[in-house]
């Protein structure tokens, strides 16, 4: 049986933060090394930006009630077996 706790899943959430944003600043680098700041540019920047903060905070308050301690199986081999009590 492989059992793993729940944070770990948000270990690896924070690692897809951390490049979300690497991206996002790379982005945001681009407009101003090629000097790209039109109008259009701004606004399209900040719906993505605008749209990254509502879903950070939409997950962040779904996530508050969370108990960050609880396993999660993976793996078990009963559920190859004859006696499936999981169903």
């Amino acid at each position: 049986m492989v059992i793993i706790p729940l944070y770990i899943f948000l270990f690896i959430f924070f690692g897809a933060l951390l490049i979300l944003s690497i991206f996002g600043f790379i982005g945001i680098s681009h407009l101003f090394t090629t000097a790209n700041l039109s109008f259009t540019s701004f606004i399209v920047t900040f719906i993505v930006f605008a749209l990254a903060c509502f879903t950070l905070y939409g997950t962040w308050s779904l996530l508050q009630t969370t108990d960050w301690q609880l396993p999660v199986k993976i793996f078990d081999a009963s559920w190859f077996g004859g006696n499936n009590q999981s169903f």
